[in-house]
């Protein structure tokens, strides 16, 4: 790294060390923004020469080691779709006769044909397998393992295995990038979705529980906590939707790498998050009268579309949910869109690589801002409910008010004297 690099690295750290104890992730995201370009017009540099670090994130990435090898066939079988290629699932439509093999891809354009083998932890009885695939013709052959490899098999693999790519999982993510698909998996698996996640389930849960009370008296402690998650809430939205923004423009901060744009969206999911986790801990810890206020909530405005928008937040590529989202499912590439890819330099991929990863990273939080927003007005109605509970009479009252009403009018009629 250049000292100019490196003195805008350690400024920029800096800055976000000592500020991220007392600002919220909007006042940080935009304290990095404004730094950028002070930065640049201090040097009078365009971006292309500058590297920005960030802190290290909190989320761990993508959880290669929870995914079962059907499911890293299925990501595998959509990122090689995506590509240009016509792929033969062998390892799922016919596992008698794979012959090792657990993915056939073929692309029309050029004739070319890849065959992938994956593998969890190969031992030293899986050596069979890379025999196979070497013994099979292709242009090039890809065995793909996750955690780790026994020493057995790494002799016997060096042996008989010299025209074959071994794609251990920094390699996978590596490689995943020419589809884009390294982001989807890491903002799918981030902690920000992880909580979105957690909180959509513990509310299903609740208003799919009857209470065993009616709506009850709203106490101080519950008015507190639903101001709190209030304020969580439009934390989240508000800092969604200028992320969102910022990532629509992606001219703003220069020509920075795949990996650099990586790091900016996950360091923005971490901030992201930090908010997620106040809101989680307080659904968690809910009292059962916070329950049966939701509940009745929901009851009465059910039919209001911030319910639905809770749900909109789709599960992604996560442990458990892969085959339900790519499952059969194939991408349709025309003839003039693989032509185009095998036309482009690989500079030119690389730029649109980049912008593709802005374009998604800006849908991926405005999905979020759709759903804090939802979380938003629900909390909103939540806390009206309870206002009018503890500032209108009960309808118990209002019915006992009526009754005397009638009777008292009714002993006015039978006392008043004709005219």
């Amino acid at each position: 790294m250049s000292p100019i690099g490196r003195s805008t690295c350690i400024k920029c750290n800096a800055i976000v060390k000592q500020q991220s104890t007392n600002k919220n992730p909007i006042d940080i995201i935009h304290l990095m923004a404004t730094r950028i370009q002070r930065t640049k017009k201090e040097m009078g540099q365009k971006p292309r020469n500058q590297k920005f670090t960030f802190k290290k994130p909190v989320s761990e990435g993508i959880p290669w080691k929870k995914f079962s090898e059907i499911e890293i066939q299925a990501i595998l079988k959509h990122h090689f779709e995506i590509l240009g290629f016509d792929v033969i699932w062998r390892h799922k439509h016919d596992s008698a006769n794979e012959k090792g093999i657990d993915l056939e891809c073929i692309r029309k354009a050029d004739k070319k044909k890849i065959i992938i083998a994956v593998k969890i932890k190969p031992l030293k009885n899986d050596i069979a397998q890379v025999l196979e695939l070497t013994n099979s013709r292709a242009d090039q052959k890809i065995y793909v393992h996750i955690n780790g490899t026994a020493q057995s098999f790494r002799d016997l693999s060096e042996q008989y295995g010299s025209d074959i790519e071994f794609w251990d999982p920094n390699k996978l993510e590596e490689k995943l990038e020419e589809s884009n698909l390294t982001l989807i998996l890491k903002i799918n698996n981030s902690c920000t979705s992880n909580a979105i996640h957690d909180i959509t389930k513990i509310l299903e849960k609740t208003i799919n529980t009857i209470p065993k009370q009616e709506f009850p008296q709203p106490t101080a402690e519950v008015m507190e906590t639903l101001w709190g998650m209030k304020n969580r809430a439009v934390s989240v939205n508000k800092c969604a939707r200028m992320t969102q923004i910022m990532f629509e423009h992606p001219e703003n901060f220069g020509n920075l790498n795949n990996n650099q744009v990586l790091d900016l969206v996950l360091w923005c999911h971490d901030h992201i998050s930090s908010a997620l986790d106040s809101l989680l801990d307080g659904f968690k810890s809910q009292s059962s009268d916070m329950k049966a206020i939701i509940y009745h909530t929901h009851k009465v405005t059910s039919v209001r579309s911030n319910w639905r928008n809770l749900k909109f937040f789709d599960l992604g590529l996560i442990p458990g949910n892969v085959e339900s989202m790519i499952g059969e499912t194939s991408v349709t590439l025309t003839d003039n869109d693989i032509d185009l890819h095998d036309e482009i330099p690989k500079e030119k991929i690389d730029d649109n690589t980049s912008t593709q990863i802005f374009k998604n990273a800006a849908g991926e939080f405005c999905a979020i801002a759709i759903w804090a927003d939802a979380l938003e007005d629900t909390v909103d109605f939540i806390h009206e409910g309870c206002m009018n509970r503890i500032f209108l009479p009960s309808p118990q009252k209002v019915k006992t008010d009526k009754m005397k009403e009638i009777q008292r009018r009714a002993r006015e009629k039978k006392f008043t004297l004709p005219i």
